[in-house]
């Protein structure tokens, strides 16, 4: 019994462990170019979390008719903000790989869709 904890808790400290270290922010890493500015990124992730509610209203829609018109609204949404494609998915692992950033654009992002109710 004794071994049996031993192995539990060496088990789950060897996970927290690795846990912890690919959580960890890569100080490193330059920030590209073509990055979207963190407001930017709210307002985008905003857009993209209330379209991606509507369309779970929407559930009770044929898949084909949903896929195509979730499409259309994410592509004007970008539209909207005058990025691509390339530059959203770019930005979004740069942030992505910035935990501390990126936790801090979702708390934004959390707390603007909070004022819209």
């Amino acid at each position: 019994m004794i071994i049996f904890r031993k192995i539990y808790f060496l088990f789950f400290s060897v996970v927290f462990l690795l846990c912890f270290i690919s959580c960890k922010e890569k100080k490193g890493k330059e920030k590209p170019a073509n990055i979207l500015k963190k407001e930017v990124m709210v307002d985008v992730l905003c857009d993209i979390h209330l379209t991606d509610a509507l369309l779970q209203l929407k559930s009770n829609q044929p898949k084909d008719f949903i896929h195509l018109n979730s499409s259309k609204m994410y592509d004007s949404i970008l539209k909207e903000n005058k990025i691509s494609a390339a530059q959203f998915d770019s930005s979004l692992k740069y942030y992505a790989s910035q935990p501390e950033q990126m936790k801090g654009i979702y708390e934004q992002v959390v707390q603007k869709i909070s004022l819209k109710n």
